[in-house]
């Protein structure tokens, strides 16, 4: 079925999003290079400094959030293509066992080669966490699509809602021992929460601009 005019002007490059995307990477640098980079630690002992800060630390930690919410405005009316994580994949690894086999080579009393293999393999190993959150999260999306497709409003809203009651608040209260592998925002389950509602905003935005015939509940 062909698309409507309107669909189409909907379904063009979305340059709010690619600036999005640009500000949580810079964000992304932000939160690098004040926690593991040790600028917070080594403004410890003064609180002028440390205040400061570590305001802009929390103001860029919605960097995740932000590419979570990306990927399913994207990704709710992309192709499904195994080649896309594959050539993702590649990419990552070229990265992490390149920089590995440098590493190996400058500092071998540091990185050993069992460290190098496991650089070698960035998804079974969470060398990084967002690479194997997403890694999950792309061979599920057929089925989450499907979710914001076809789930009635009412059980999506209580579906959703729950959620993220049980991933925001029940993490810093109820939720004991990290029952649900939550990771505190850092897993798969998060992502794929963000996805859903990010999507379903999308399409809610889509049957509006289509006029009245396109809605449903």
């Amino acid at each position: 079925m062909s698309q409507t005019p309107t669909e189409k002007r909907i379904d063009t490059r979305n340059y709010g999003i690619d600036l999005l995307r640009n500000v949580s990477m810079f964000f992304v640098v932000i939160l690098h290079v004040l926690g593991a980079g040790g600028v917070l630690s080594a403004a410890a002992g003064m609180p002028l400094k440390y205040e400061v800060l570590k305001a802009c630390h929390i103001a860029a930690m919605c960097a995740v959030n932000c590419y979570g919410l990306i990927s399913g405005y994207v990704g709710y009316r992309s192709k499904f293509r195994v080649s896309a994580i594959l050539t993702l994949w590649l990419q990552v690894f070229l990265y992490s066992a390149g920089i590995g086999l440098l590493l190996r080579g400058m500092m071998p009393e540091i990185i050993t080669w069992k460290k190098v293999l496991e650089l070698c393999q960035p998804v079974i190993y969470k060398q990084y966490w967002y690479f194997t959150a997403y890694f999950a999260l792309f061979f599920t999306m057929p089925a989450l699509n499907a979710a914001i497709e076809h789930l009635p409003r009412r059980a999506f809203e209580v579906s959703f809602g729950f959620l993220l009651v049980l991933l925001t608040v029940g993490q810093q209260t109820f939720l004991v021992n990290n029952v649900f592998l939550t990771g505190s925002g850092y897993s798969y389950l998060w992502l794929a929460v963000l996805y859903c509602i990010s999507g379903r905003w999308r399409r809610v935005r889509r049957e509006y601009r289509c006029g009245p015939a396109k809605r449903r509940r």
